[in-house]
């Protein structure tokens, strides 16, 4: 690939860098970040910055695992950690024992001591 230049002036080249930039990812899908396209200085930055490879899906993404769904209808598959609270939301009990909590005066979430999961509420007497 012979070395082009892209000119950085507000000209009607930049235009047609924009046009070209927009042609390209209308046909591949693949947006370039503004920080990659401002920093382009020739035709070969912009080629090797489209030849990266976009970061790997999450595995909860992947298209046999969405297709297990179906296959299995007993598995779910989630992107983050699952939580009690979670659980207890998706079967609709949770504004139940969130009302109870708050009538009791205990924590909704989390530890009732300001920092608990840092030290022990109760410290060991010297």
């Amino acid at each position: 690939m012979p070395y082009v230049a892209i000119p950085s002036s507000k000209s009607s080249s930049n235009t047609n860098t924009h046009q070209i930039l927009k042609r390209i990812t209308q046909l591949t899908g693949i947006r370039l970040p503004d920080p990659t396209i401002s920093s382009a200085t020739t035709l070969r930055d912009l080629y090797t910055a489209y030849k990266i490879k976009p970061a790997p899906k999450k595995l909860a993404q992947s298209s046999e695992l969405q297709g297990l769904s179906s296959a299995a209808p007993n598995i779910t598959v989630h992107g983050k950690r699952q939580t009690p609270i979670h659980k207890e939301m998706q079967v609709g009990r949770w504004k139940v024992i969130e009302e109870e909590l708050t009538r009791r005066g205990l924590p909704v979430t989390g530890s009732r001591w300001q920092g608990g999961k840092l030290k022990s509420p109760m410290p060991y007497a010297n």
